[in-house]
């Protein structure tokens, strides 16, 4: 990296700072348009090529928001250490779920290399559970020195609206979760994790934990996420061994109830019935 003695162009970081923030807000859309974000990109690069000087109003957006690879290593060529190695040491860095998606695995793993892991471990859960992504869990726990189970406990606490199959991930979810079973803690944290499932109408987590045998209680809890009789009354069992083996009877093999496409059905229910409004 070569420090940059040349002036500054005339609204710079503005200008580099609006076209960051066009390209988030392109991939934040539902169906993003590749197209303007690629041109996007391009001006910003084309911007970037004018040998304005670097400093982190530049180099923080164009690392935290693009989520352009391209962007990334020519910031990195072109900012002096000093000015790279401040931004590291004092910087709040901001990444975005959006723009990690655009990120490839190796470019993650150079930010994490670079001093980024702890400023990536959030935006990473929802990825990491929406998109089924072992491997970004595995680098992102080994950056930040925490055990992949931990980080799976994180991403599990933000389930999407519309989760989608789990294939990949349904051995490590299942093995996780079952330790919680047998540790006897689903009056906490299983509970919190049946609550948000329910609220996000996600029949797939809450039939897993019914075949893992989870005691559920229905007091203060599911009665109020939902209205769904046919599930209140199987979230009943969960309250005797009985009920439970049952439960676990009618769908045998937990990681198939992940790796299952919706609409199931997951213990003879195809969706959760949300409850009224009042």
């Amino acid at each position: 990296m070569t420090p940059k003695t040349n002036p500054p162009v005339v609204n710079a970081a503005e200008r580099f700072n609006q076209l960051c923030q066009a390209m988030v807000t392109e991939l934040g859309k539902l169906e993003p348009d590749q197209d303007v974000w690629g041109k996007l990109e391009a001006q910003a690069l084309a911007l970037l090529e004018k040998n304005i000087f670097i400093d982190k109003h530049i180099l923080g957006p164009g690392l935290c928001l693009t989520g352009s690879s391209r962007i990334l290593h020519k910031l990195h060529t072109q900012t002096s250490e000093e000015t790279w190695a401040d931004y590291l040491h004092n910087a709040v860095h901001v990444f975005t779920s959006y723009t990690l998606r655009q990120l490839p695995m190796n470019d993650i793993t150079w930010l994490i290399q670079q001093g980024f892991a702890k400023s990536l471990f959030r935006p990473s859960l929802p990825v990491i559970i929406g998109d089924d992504d072992l491997e970004l869990l595995n680098v992102i726990s080994e950056g930040n020195n925490t055990r992949a189970s931990d980080t799976l406990w994180c991403a599990l606490a933000i389930i999407p609206g519309n989760l989608a199959a789990l294939p990949i991930l349904a051995d490590q979810i299942v093995s996780v979760l079952r330790e919680e079973v047998k540790a006897k803690h689903e009056h906490g944290i299983l509970t919190d994790l049946l609550e948000n499932a329910l609220s996000k109408r996600d029949l797939r987590l809450t039939s897993l934990l019914m075949s893992l045998g989870a005691d559920i209680p229905l007091e203060g809890g599911p009665i109020s996420w939902t209205q769904d009789q046919h599930l209140l009354e199987l979230l009943s069992k969960t309250g005797s061994f009985h009920g439970r083996l049952q439960l676990i009877t009618m769908e045998p093999n937990p990681a198939s109830i992940l790796a299952r496409p919706s609409p199931g059905p997951f213990h003879g229910i195809y969706e959760i019935v949300p409850p009224e409004a009042d």
